[in-house]
């Protein structure tokens, strides 16, 4: 019989996979975007993944990211 093969997880690991979440949810609703939709979650999370390679701080990559969008045209009125 086959061992189980256990993932190589660290609760590190999952806490900055939560926190990524978090922080492309957060950046959605600054720009009045539906996290549910794959494309907008996908150009939100390219840019915390760009953000996160100069900073940590969730909330400053928050700011940068919201930022970066707005300039490009990325915010629906409310």
């Amino acid at each position: 019989m086959d061992e189980p093969v256990l993932l190589d997880t660290s609760i590190s690991d999952i806490e900055q996979s939560n926190a990524m979440w978090e922080t492309i949810h957060a950046i959605c609703e600054e720009l009045g975007l539906d996290a549910r939709n794959s494309l907008c979650r996908e150009i939100v999370a390219h840019e915390v993944i760009e953000c996160a390679r100069l900073e940590r701080d969730p909330e400053r990559i928050c700011e940068m990211v919201v930022k970066e969008l707005k300039g490009h045209g990325w915010q629906l009125e409310h």
